[in-house]
């Protein structure tokens, strides 16, 4: 599900780049990506923006530790464990040869998310409904931060935005055991007082 999360949000936020046309080029204009290649060059595209995962850490907030019953189509029961539900730390990374383009590019993305920060499967059609909804929130980092990441990235800062996806829910529907549902009780009465 991290893919097609991250999938979805590129193609809206490249459809929300062409209507607002005010780039250079539109066509192709954000991809998933590396940031930097192991050998130490940047992975994005020139003049592209890119989207890369530097994050992924498990939303344990309301969750059950314990397995879920799931009724089946048969009135069966089966045994699953618990969704893993992630927040994910998507850097976008704007590569234009020209400073103005990139700061634009960024300046964009900010603004569709500023307009769209949840997705749901009932307003955007083309999110999977197995992620449910997703919820985009913005990353300010400290200077100290910033620089720790790029460092850690092995590059030169480079405009860019972090905004943190919340509640991508893996889910493999393993059954670990089943049985079938209590229909009913029944009580046998007992004669107690003996003959």
């Amino acid at each position: 599900m991290i893919y097609e999360s991250l999938s979805f949000l590129s193609t809206e936020i490249q459809t929300f780049l062409a209507r607002k046309g005010n780039l250079s080029s539109e066509e192709g204009l954000i991809g998933l990506s590396h940031v930097v290649y192991e050998q130490g060059k940047l992975a994005i595209e020139k003049d592209t923006l890119g989207a890369a995962v530097i994050n992924i850490e498990e939303e344990r907030t309301n969750r059950p530790s314990l397995p879920r019953a799931v009724k089946q189509a048969d009135n069966s029961i089966a045994y699953q464990n618990p969704v893993i539900d992630l927040n994910l730390s998507v850097l976008f990374v704007a590569n234009f040869s020209d400073y103005t383009q990139a700061l634009k590019a960024i300046s964009n993305v900010i603004g569709f998310f500023q307009s769209n920060s949840v997705f749901a499967p009932d307003t955007f059609p083309a999110l999977d409904a197995r992620i449910g909804k997703l919820v985009c929130e913005l990353q300010s980092l400290e200077l100290e931060q910033l620089s720790y990441l790029w460092g850690t990235l092995g590059y030169s800062y480079m405009p860019s935005v972090l905004y943190r996806v919340r509640l991508v829910t893996i889910e493999e529907n393993t059954i670990l055991s089943g049985g079938t549902a209590v229909s009913g009780l029944a009580v046998d009465a007992v004669d107690a007082g003996g003959a």
